[in-house]
């Protein structure tokens, strides 16, 4: 994968409205309060509604795709979804089910000012001074028989303006408008997002980790169903340590390409990290992955494709 520069933070702007509801443009630009959130039912009409195909489908579904669905989507023009896989064991030290922390990041303002110091405020679009708060969804899982992930709503906990100081995967912060990382990339693999069955349009954040779930072999082909496969669990997983991260910007810059990053703790004594990236332009299903690593010795600042 070329490395991508710095994109100058400029019109067109269609490049950050991509992937935002129609009503963002409405949005109300003053900070407010937000009600009590509720998640997304997954699927839309209950499991009720479901023919075969689609409950075998919601059976494949992981924890990290099933917490893109039941997250709200932002309203606010500018975003980034930040999605943090953690283990649950029981008291025998046995996976049991998992945990996902799903933050909803608005970048917007940070767009927006930006515009104004380089092009002056007559040529920003207001629409981009949305200040809603960022916010964060705890979302725990059970492993039940043929269900991967169970959702335990009534478990769900909910916070308004979570610190986003820290990092956000590859990003080094998360309150920060997306850059690229130095690496090494291997070859782009062709993918196609899917949709699910009960999906009217392809459902923007869960059809990029279906993929890269795909990609990484946590969701792996058997027969004529995806099967949902967990890896050896590494050590030194902790609060702040997930096992799996999964970013994804819908604004990269002026290119009008939407990144979506797994980045995964792995069993391994020379590779800290694997680094999984997928590139896919405004509107498309066809995209590309590509792979490197962040390494546990010698350049740990660069991810490369092979660690000594």
């Amino acid at each position: 994968m070329h490395t991508l520069n710095k994109y100058l933070l400029v019109l067109p702007l269609c490049c950050a409205l991509s992937f935002a509801p129609a009503e963002a443009s409405e949005a109300n630009t003053a900070p407010h309060k937000p009600n009590k959130i509720k998640i997304n039912p997954v699927p839309p009409q209950g499991l009720t509604s479901l023919d075969a195909k689609g409950l075998t489908y919601y059976q494949e579904l992981g924890p990290l795709q099933l917490a893109a669905y039941q997250l709200p989507l932002p309203k606010y023009p500018t975003w980034r979804l930040y999605f943090a896989l953690y283990p649950s064991l029981d008291k025998d030290g046995v996976l049991s089910g998992y945990e996902v922390k799903a933050q909803r990041i608005n970048l917007s303002p940070l767009l927006y000012q930006s515009l104004v110091e380089e092009y002056g405020k007559e040529n920003a679009d207001a629409a981009l001074n949305n200040k809603t708060p960022s916010d964060q969804f705890t979302l725990p899982y059970a492993i039940v028989q043929q269900v991967t992930a169970d959702p335990i709503e009534e478990a769900v906990k909910y916070t308004a303006n979570p610190m986003l100081k820290q990092a956000c995967g590859l990003q080094l912060r998360c309150d920060q408008m997306w850059d690229d990382t130095p690496a090494q990339w291997s070859k782009p693999q062709a993918i196609k997002l899917e949709r699910a069955p009960w999906d009217k349009s392809t459902h923007l954040p869960a059809a990029l980790i279906r993929a890269l779930a795909q990609q990484t072999n946590w969701l792996q082909k058997q027969g004529h169903v995806w099967q949902w496969v967990t890896p050896e669990l590494p050590e030194g997983i902790n609060a702040k340590r997930p096992w799996v991260e999964v970013v994804i910007d819908n604004y990269t810059g002026n290119g009008g390409m939407i990144a979506a990053d797994w980045i995964e703790r792995v069993a391994d004594d020379s590779v800290a990290q694997t680094v999984t990236r997928i590139m896919i332009g405004e509107g498309e299903v066809n995209g590309s992955a590509y792979r490197s690593n962040r390494c546990a010795r010698g350049n740990t600042k660069k991810l490369l494709t092979k660690c000594p």
